[in-house]
């Protein structure tokens, strides 16, 4: 498995990533004062209120991820919406590296509780609901399952048999990656989105949810998935185990933080998650 380059985060969007997108300012960088910004909140020359997004990893097909994300705000799915450039393209690429554009949805934080949890489980059906319409790319974290494979071959298979039947999936819906607009959920940043067996989706938002809020908060996210679907998802704690390994050996070889999360929530589940 090739590990993903991490490209330097520029300190400012580029002057031709900005006239590229129609930006007419560039505000505050979307995350707290110390750490490389990946999102600059700016304004287009007609109002509209948008966020630019740098692509930090490259090798990801971003256009068709930001169909599928056109396709859920179509269907009506509470999801950040993807803004063309100028001249039509959804993709900037500069030689800083890949830039695209998003709606801004003003909303609070997500804090990983269980009324959380079970909020973000039934927006999940909402996005599964989406047909893809026709084949797509696989969630990102699926590029690790190889290296999974040789440390337990037995989980890489139960996570490789969920790449069909395929729906859109999120990839990567963690409470981070959700805000609350008018005592609702929205999702935002399906960067890592692509289409599999809504199962491997729900794994995965179950074992971040549980990394960054205890082991009752993933059975939250799984029983407000089950009642807004209407049956079970077929989600079992091992299952959610897997993911957790997975996301495990992603999170580590890109250093992010989550990694150390995900290995104490992995301990603490294997011994009291419910059979």
């Amino acid at each position: 498995m090739r590990i993903p380059v991490s490209r330097p985060v520029p300190g400012t969007p580029p002057d031709e990533v900005v006239a590229a997108f129609g930006i007419a300012s560039v505000g505050s960088p979307l995350r707290p004062s110390g750490e490389d910004a990946e999102n600059w909140t700016a304004e287009r020359a007609d109002g509209t209120r948008v966020v630019l997004r740098f692509e930090r990893y490259g090798g990801r097909p971003f256009d068709a991820i930001i169909g599928l994300s056109r396709r859920l705000v179509a269907s009506g799915v509470r999801s950040v919406e993807p803004l063309a450039a100028v001249d039509g393209v959804d993709v900037v690429r500069h030689t800083s590296g890949d830039w695209t554009c998003w709606r801004r949805i003003d909303g609070e934080p997500v804090d990983p509780t269980v009324d959380a949890a079970r909020s973000a489980g039934a927006l999940l059906v909402d996005i599964h609901a989406v047909d893809p319409g026709g084949p797509g790319p696989e969630p990102w974290a699926l590029r690790w399952l190889d290296a999974l494979g040789e440390r337990d071959p037995a989980a890489a298979q139960r996570l490789a048999d969920l790449r069909g039947p395929a729906r859109i999936c999120h990839g990567d819906l963690h409470a981070a990656n959700c805000l609350q607009v008018g005592g609702v959920l929205w999702a935002v940043d399906l960067m890592d989105a692509g289409v599999a067996d809504p199962a491997l989706d729900c794994a995965i938002a179950a074992a971040y949810w549980g990394a960054s809020g205890g082991p009752a908060v993933p059975q939250a996210f799984l029983a407000g998935y089950s009642a807004r679907r209407g049956v079970d998802v077929g989600c079992s704690p091992a299952l959610v185990a897997d993911a957790a390994a997975l996301l495990l050996l992603r999170d580590g070889a890109l250093g992010d933080p989550d990694a150390e999360l995900l290995a104490e929530f992995l301990t603490v589940w294997d011994s009291e998650r419910p059979a």
